[in-house]
């Protein structure tokens, strides 16, 4: 078994327990949606940098729900329970994992987005080289690939420029 699938094999494992123990202790609907919002924001980063795709780790939230159901049946049966303790069940265990992806897949957004800005913010800095030619003098380079938005427009520039006057150049050559 790879090291990824030991890893995620130990979240599942974490979220199951998390659900049990929310069940057992279900107290109010708020404190348990509570419990797994914050589930969401600590498990989204472990998903995203295991690089496993949104789609695919809300793929397991069917699995947790057929799980949980084939478990209530034995209970269930056994227990000979009545169709209105069944139903007032799921009101209580659906509404919980439609909250668990919920919180899962907005902190997962949100984590993607910042690593998304975070890297661009990257490429742009190391897409602004300022070449020193002679004393006082500077080439900046700007390749032209690809859309020019605003905030690729004035970034360099700006940068550019910072660097010039920290370096103390007179002069900065733009080679575009």
């Amino acid at each position: 078994m790879s090291p990824l699938e030991v890893e995620l094999i130990n979240i599942r494992a974490h979220f199951i327990i998390l659900f049990g123990e929310v069940l057992r202790d279900y107290l109010n609907e708020e404190r348990a949606l509570q419990k797994f919002t914050q589930w969401g924001k600590e498990t989204e980063e472990m998903f995203c940098n295991l690089k496993v795709p949104l789609d695919e780790a809300l793929k397991d939230t069917k699995d947790y729900r057929t799980f949980l159901w084939k478990i209530l049946k034995e209970v269930i049966k056994e227990n000979n329970l009545s169709i209105d303790t069944v139903f007032e069940v799921g009101e209580i265990i659906d509404p919980l994992l439609d909250h668990a992806a919920y919180s899962f897949s907005l902190s997962y957004v949100h984590f993607y987005q910042l690593t998304l800005e975070s890297s661009q913010s990257a490429f742009l800095e190391l897409s602004i080289p300022v070449v020193p030619l002679a004393k006082g003098m500077a080439i900046f380079s700007l390749p032209l690939i690809g859309n020019i938005d605003t905030e690729r427009a004035n970034y360099p520039m700006d940068e550019a420029l910072k660097s010039a006057n920290r370096l103390q150049f007179q002069r900065l050559i733009v080679d575009l």
